[in-house]
């Protein structure tokens, strides 16, 4: 899975909030995980707890006054697992919007999980940003 800003960190959620599958269920697609693969992550969003949250983010995603345990379960560097799919990060000092820092939690809870991580921060760089 792929992602950028707001949808890294709807990728970053599916890497560490997945189901294994039920291998008992009925429906063939219930027995399969839903755990991807692997990880493109650009300039992702990833922590809703960390002081240099984006508050815009957290707004946008959970609503004006978010419960805090639900703050800290989306908070996806804190979910991370051994089972968590391989992940590739890249972001940009410059920006400004998605601090860096957000990419480097990330990265650092893949590397305590020991699960595959390649990051790359870039200087600068264009961040595309739709309205």
């Amino acid at each position: 899975m792929m992602g950028f800003a707001a949808g890294g960190h709807l990728v970053s959620t599916a890497a560490t909030h997945f189901d294994a599958g039920d291998p008992a269920a009925a429906d063939p697609v219930d027995r399969v995980s839903c755990r991807p693969d692997f990880l493109v992550l650009g300039y992702p969003v990833i922590s809703f707890t960390a002081p240099n949250t984006d508050q815009g983010s957290v707004t946008n995603l959970l609503g004006e006054n978010p419960d805090p345990k639900l703050r800290e379960e989306l908070s996806n560097e804190l979910q991370v697992k051994p089972q968590t799919p391989p992940t590739f990060l890249f972001t940009t000092s410059g920006d400004t919007v998605v601090l860096a820092e957000n990419s480097c939690a990330f990265y650092l809870a893949l590397h305590k999980a020991r699960v595959p991580a390649e990051m790359h921060i870039f200087e600068s760089g264009l961040r595309i940003v739709l309205a």
